[in-house]
């Protein structure tokens, strides 16, 4: 899936005269071997910083994110500049799976620049959110307001993993989301995140919620999604 939508998001990068005809075969991740072995990180980051095939560059970007060596976070934020589009969000998703929370003001970044385009901005919220930062949280409170009605999904997803108390009421907002399948997947992150502190059914509406709110003020993180991160 990742291979597939990094591809997909990075339109015509790969195909251009440029691009050497080994770039157009399977990447060096993606091969079988008999006996496979975990790659060696020293050069994951070789390829990632000084190969000419944009496709295993890529594969190195991600294959760094699932090592998790300490030599993968400078790498990858240097991947961040690369000169084609699909290297650069190949990192950006490396980056959401390394776990590294000293990414996270990198990344906010990438959603003021211009080429965060509606594709590529999905990507940098679903890494924020698999980050659990809380510094992410005022930024993805911003896409909230986004027209993109699939980012705001994304972005309900991620601050629910995140569970910082500050972004409930916005997202009881949501529930006058003009999308039906944005309120709906409001109602029950919000139950999700609740579970345990509710007595009785849960309140079926943006109204109903604020009561609940002010009954019993911001319900706690929810501990079972939130996880450590290297900092």
């Amino acid at each position: 899936m990742t291979v597939t939508l990094t591809l997909f998001f990075s339109g015509w990068d790969l195909f251009h005269p440029g691009t050497p005809a080994a770039a157009l075969k399977p990447p060096f991740s993606e091969q079988k071997t008999a006996n496979p072995r975990p790659p060696d990180p020293a050069k994951l980051v070789k390829i990632l910083r000084g190969s000419q095939n944009t496709l295993s560059r890529m594969a190195a970007a991600r294959a760094l994110g699932e090592n998790r060596s300490s030599l993968a976070l400078p790498a990858l934020l240097n991947a961040l500049k690369d000169d084609r589009i699909s290297v650069r969000w190949s990192a950006v998703e490396a980056l959401g799976e390394l776990g590294n929370s000293k990414a996270v003001p990198h990344l906010i970044k990438l959603l003021q620049k211009e080429e965060a385009y509606r594709w590529n901005r999905r990507l940098v919220v679903s890494a924020l959110g698999n980050l659990r930062d809380r510094r992410a949280v005022p930024a993805l409170l911003q896409q909230l307001k986004n027209g993109d009605s699939f980012l705001r999904k994304i972005t309900l997803f991620a601050l629910k993993k995140i569970g910082d108390p500050k972004a409930f009421l916005a997202m009881v907002a949501m529930l006058r989301d003009s999308e039906f399948w944005v309120r709906r997947t409001t109602q029950r992150l919000l139950v999700e995140w609740t579970k345990g502190h509710l007595k009785g059914p849960p309140p079926r509406d943006q109204a109903g919620w604020k009561r609940w709110f002010k009954r019993t003020g911001f319900p706690p993180p929810n501990s079972r999604v939130i996880r450590k991160v290297r900092r």
